[in-house]
């Protein structure tokens, strides 16, 4: 992604979002990359839509895009 020209923010936030997802991935049983399908994937969007933020309520379906997008812009890269 530096190679890209992408800002440092920019970076950092794909950063963040894989890191969820590879958390949130991982946690159901010891997989590889190249074990992620597509119900683990889908169980991740699950896990965004029913995620709450303290007492703001759930994430808004723009931040839920952004963090699948860093799971997507990992496998196609």
């Amino acid at each position: 992604m530096s190679a890209r020209n992408l800002s440092a923010l920019t970076v950092d936030g794909y950063e963040r979002n894989l890191t969820s997802f590879i958390e949130c991935a991982t946690s159901a049983a010891s997989r590889g990359p190249d074990e992620i399908t597509k119900p683990v994937i889908d169980r991740y969007q699950k896990w965004l839509y029913q995620n709450r933020r303290d007492e703001a309520g759930p994430l808004t379906f723009r931040t839920q895009y952004q963090k699948l997008g860093a799971a997507k812009y990992f496998f196609a890269g």
